[in-house]
């Protein structure tokens, strides 16, 4: 479900650069998910420590 968010996010920010900026916002969108998957890993480890 939160990827779906970010896919519509994403598009709605590539409409609004234009397609001349698309490649910047190609790099701004791999940021945003290596940073969802770097929360996840957090969030895995901490349940694990938890237990």
């Amino acid at each position: 479900a939160q990827l779906g968010t970010a896919e519509k996010d994403f598009s709605q920010l590539r409409l609004e650069l234009g397609e001349s900026t698309s490649s910047a916002a190609l790099v701004l969108h791999d940021k945003g998910r290596v940073e969802e998957e770097a929360s996840e890993l957090k969030r895995q480890l901490s349940e694990e420590l938890s237990q």
